[in-house]
């Protein structure tokens, strides 16, 4: 039994670190060798600490419901943005502009979406670990599907909240007569989008303890889903946006090239995240079609799309555009920001 136990537990870690591992490999891929391993090891782990404020949130849950197996609407709400939205987006932030940035590696704006986004997914690490575990410690055999629900839509909405800061934070240094919009809107705009993201995460749990919904629970699937397409194909479209415009020059050159298995390895890594994208696609259709739940997996597979042609186009932009994504090194960027 102990044998048995423990193979169990190994079971419901890999499954929580493996999308992790996933998307870290995209992002390394997207990298081209061009951001160092040290400023990646710094952006992760405060990214992976940051997500004690889930800790916070937990609390925050607790003290709202407190008293009642049911909470209100509104309790929906204020569950979703404020107790878990609010915490969590400021605290990524608060460690991107006050440590990963001030990094000496950090230097060029592609420099800056990449170590956002490595902040994101080590918070979701660390997230994704205390739901399967937690799920895991109930008992109830539930604990799979929990981890498949959120390598498909949790871990790499974190990640993508993260790279949108980063692309939002680097617009805000290249038009300087709009510096501060951009930077509010660097939070802004991945609050909202972590809120509406819970609240339907939050409704489909509280209408299964009786909250009354005029949507049915499919629905509510399916609008996580459109949360996620919407996030995604917006970081896109962004990377594309800065493409046009981040070219100074005096780009940091590309470090030593890559053997060719290598390069295959990460293309193959890329097509295949595109193929389980469709298999999601297709699986969601179905859910919309039987109108289950896994109609969410629409949604996340589009999202999961846009996810790899991002990396795509990053890749791209660091192996053919070495001007690109590029500020004039008159200017420090981390200094800059952090001077307001």
């Amino acid at each position: 039994m102990a044998g048995q136990d423990y193979l169990h537990r190994s079971a419901a870690l890999f499954s929580a670190v493996f999308p992790v591992v996933w998307l870290g490999l995209l992002l390394i891929y997207a990298a081209r060798r061009r951001v160092t391993a040290e400023a990646i090891l710094t952006a992760f782990t405060m990214g992976f600490l940051s997500a004690l404020t889930v800790g916070i949130s937990f609390l925050t849950v607790a003290a709202v419901t407190a008293g009642s197996d049911v909470i209100s609407l509104k309790g929906v709400f204020a569950t979703s943005f404020l107790a878990a939205a609010l915490p969590e987006e400021a605290a990524k932030l608060a460690v991107i502009l006050t440590i990963v940035y001030r990094h000496e590696d950090v230097i060029s704006p592609l420099d800056y979406i990449l170590t956002a986004g490595w902040v994101g997914l080590g918070f979701a690490g660390l997230e994704n670990i205390f739901y399967v575990f937690g799920e895991f410690a109930d008992g109830d055999g539930k604990w799979l599907s929990l981890a498949i629900a959120r390598a498909a839509t949790a871990v790499p909405s974190h990640t993508m909240s993260g790279v949108l800061m980063g692309i939002l934070l680097a617009s805000s240094l290249e038009e300087r007569a709009h510096k501060a919009r951009w930077m509010i809107a660097s939070f802004l705009i991945p609050f909202f989008l972590h809120g509406l993201y819970d609240v339907c995460v939050v409704s489909l749990r509280e209408q299964a303890n009786g909250l009354p919904f005029s949507a049915e629970p499919w629905h509510l699937a399916l609008g996580l889903g459109v949360v996620m397409t919407f996030e995604a194909w917006l970081a896109f479209a962004l990377v594309r946006y800065g493409r046009s415009r981040w070219h100074e020059t005096l780009a940091p050159p590309l470090r030593s090239g890559q053997s060719r298995w290598i390069e295959y390895s990460f293309r193959m890594l890329l097509i295949l995240t595109m193929l389980i994208a469709i298999g999601l696609i297709g699986l969601g259709i179905f859910g919309v079609w039987k109108r289950h739940n896994i109609s969410a997996f629409a949604g996340a597979g589009i999202a999961w799309l846009g996810i790899a042609y991002t990396t795509r186009l990053l890749c791209l932009t660091a192996k053919d555009h070495p001007s690109d994504l590029t500020v004039s090194p008159q200017v420090p960027i981390s200094k800059d920001l952090a001077s307001g």
